[in-house]
């Protein structure tokens, strides 16, 4: 597990994944909405192809945070009781 320290905050795979993931997933809509917005063929092609490598990128990231364990995609409770965990941890360590 790579770790790096910043002033007091850690900052490890898991959250560096975690922010990867949640920027693709707004780049998708973004890409999506702008894909509704444009009137040429040739930036809808160009958009939808950057759309889909989008969502491959989205789909690999998840991949690989379910295989760690740091994303319960198919059981929420347990994500929203591992979000409360890591966050709680990450204030402990801020305010040390």
């Amino acid at each position: 597990m790579a770790t790096m320290m910043m002033d007091t905050m850690l900052i490890t795979d898991q959250v560096v994944a975690s922010e990867l993931l949640n920027t693709l997933k707004a780049s998708i809509k973004n890409q999506a909405l702008a894909l509704t917005e444009v009137a040429t063929s040739d930036i809808r092609d160009m958009l939808m192809h950057h759309l889909n490598d989008t969502v491959y990128a989205h789909g690999k990231i998840t991949d690989l945070m379910i295989q760690r364990g740091w994303y319960q995609a198919y059981n929420p409770g347990a994500q929203v009781q591992a979000d409360i965990k890591n966050a709680t941890q990450t204030l402990q360590k801020v305010m040390r």
